[in-house]
């Protein structure tokens, strides 16, 4: 179900990225047009960022909600502290990568340093962080 969710997400985030102005030079500049919600929290990334990134991100994010993954949060105070303080991820492709329109409030996380089967590459997964 989450998975369907986020796959609908990401197509209207497509659609809305190709309305996109013939004046803006969308190699240069990207718009936050994804968004995927875990237990209340959400990750917005940009049109220029993976899919399997941000899917990857939310998978981590859950697991830290909701550990034994029985579907509840293992710790609802942290959760209602974590919405109310309105804790978000915001992945773009790049640090350096400029964007559009106003930016989401949130903990930053790029798409070239969310590595999934890290440990399989031999590399560190910035996602775990």
């Amino acid at each position: 179900m989450k998975f369907l969710s986020f796959a609908l997400l990401v197509l209207l985030g497509l659609m809305l990225a190709s309305c996109s102005p013939d004046s803006i030079d969308t190699r240069r500049r990207s718009m936050f047009t994804k968004k995927i919600e875990v237990f209340g929290l959400h990750i917005y990334a940009t049109n220029t960022t993976s899919d399997e990134k941000i899917l990857h991100a939310a998978s981590i994010l859950a697991e830290y909600i909701d550990n034994n993954e029985d579907g509840i949060p293992d710790n609802p105070k942290i959760l209602k502290a974590l919405i109310g303080g309105q804790g978000a991820i915001v992945m773009r492709k790049t640090e350096g990568e400029k964007t559009m329109g106003s930016r989401p409030r949130g903990q930053d996380l790029y798409d070239e340093e969310t590595i999934p089967n890290a440990r399989e590459k031999g590399r560190c997964d910035a996602a775990l962080e």
